[in-house]
């Protein structure tokens, strides 16, 4: 299979449009990220996935950057998973 299409094939956007089962989302992205932009990535796939009906939450960090999560003592790291921990207990309470 060409590498394009591999790559296309492992799109988030691809798999939540060409799936039948998808979990809920949860997207944390930091407004300051300059590897993934915020609005062409985090936004939009956020609106997209909203579009199709699926559940989907997006955490906007406004100062963070890409990685932001990368230390867990740091802020990003307690802001990321602070979030993180209470979508899961969401989601595993209403299951």
């Amino acid at each position: 299979m060409p590498i394009e299409e591999q790559y296309n094939k492992l799109f988030a956007a691809y798999l939540i449009s060409n799936s039948t089962v998808i979990p809920p989302i949860m997207i944390v992205h930091g407004s300051k990220d300059g590897l993934a932009d915020y609005e062409s990535q985090g936004l939009s796939f956020y609106q997209h996935a909203n579009s199709l009906g699926h559940s989907c939450i997006l955490i906007t960090i406004p100062w963070a950057g890409h990685g932001l999560d990368y230390n867990f003592h740091g802020f990003g790291g307690q802001i990321s998973t602070y979030y993180i921990e209470r979508f899961i207990a969401l989601e595993l309470a209403g299951s």
